[in-house]
């Protein structure tokens, strides 16, 4: 749709737009923030010297491999980072094409952490190397290591891509419904499952991350700001729950 070269807005326009906008909450929705080093050094350094003391961006899990960068956003006020993890199971990783490790992405963690940058972990579900047990596996490892908020999508195969012509060629895209292609609504049977379970597993697997327990013991501890985060998970999660719980979509002829 935008081409394959990775296009940026100069660091100039993007400064005066904030400085028109006269906020101190700001969310960058590149997809990966520190694609250009330059670049990014001088956005730091705009929001260092106005003082921009809450704001969130996307970045890929390397970004932590670059401890200077990481202490400039702290001091920048960079507060969330939405990180692309996709997945813990390496073989998967590799089916993705992403050069990192489970040791890396672990490392990318307590990096940003230690830095008092609360994540928003991103992974992707139903690759031919995931099961069941992947979605919980998942699910354990994002509490075990404290992620703050995750996101699970599922595979989807979008036009033109090479997961998209590899499921068209085996016949497993059972639907071109295009408004259930969000990365929330499973459209493709798995490999290793029944394209129900791997919804079933997700959403189960949400509801018990955005727990109102979770929730109410974050808020007890004054953790104010997560407590948040994760009450409204719980409500986009039940709010989903209500709206597909038939799974309509999944009753194929």
């Amino acid at each position: 749709m935008f081409g394959r070269k990775y296009r940026f807005r100069s660091a100039e326009n993007v400064i005066e737009e904030i400085s028109s906008r006269n906020t101190n909450q700001l969310f960058f929705c590149d997809d990966n923030f520190t694609a250009s080093p330059q670049r990014t050094h001088r956005l730091l350094g705009f929001m260092l010297k106005n003082k921009i003391k809450n704001w969130a961006c996307q970045v890929r899990c390397d970004a932590a491999k670059d401890n200077a960068l990481l202490n400039l956003m702290a001091q920048a006020g960079c507060k969330v980072v939405c990180v692309g993890f996709e997945s813990i199971n390496q073989k998967s990783l590799k089916a993705y094409q992403k050069n990192q490790t489970l040791e890396e992405i672990i490392h990318a963690i307590r990096s940003f952490h230690q830095r008092k940058i609360k994540i928003h972990g991103m992974f992707v579900l139903g690759s031919d190397n995931d099961s069941a047990k992947t979605v919980w596996e998942t699910l354990k490892f994002a509490i075990k290591q404290k992620i703050d908020t995750i996101q699970m999508s599922i595979l989807t195969p979008f036009p033109g891509t090479k997961v998209q012509k590899d499921l068209e060629t085996e016949k497993r895209i059972f639907t071109r419904d295009w408004s259930l292609y969000d990365g929330q609504h499973i459209v493709f049977n798995p490999k290793l499952m029944s394209a129900r379970d791997l919804q079933v597993h997700i959403v189960r697997a949400y509801a018990k991350f955005y727990s109102l327990s979770r929730s109410f013991s974050l808020l007890f501890k004054l953790h104010f700001r997560n407590a948040a985060f994760r009450f409204m998970g719980h409500s986009i999660v039940k709010g989903w729950i209500e709206r597909n719980h038939k799974m309509q979509w999944l009753l194929q002829p």
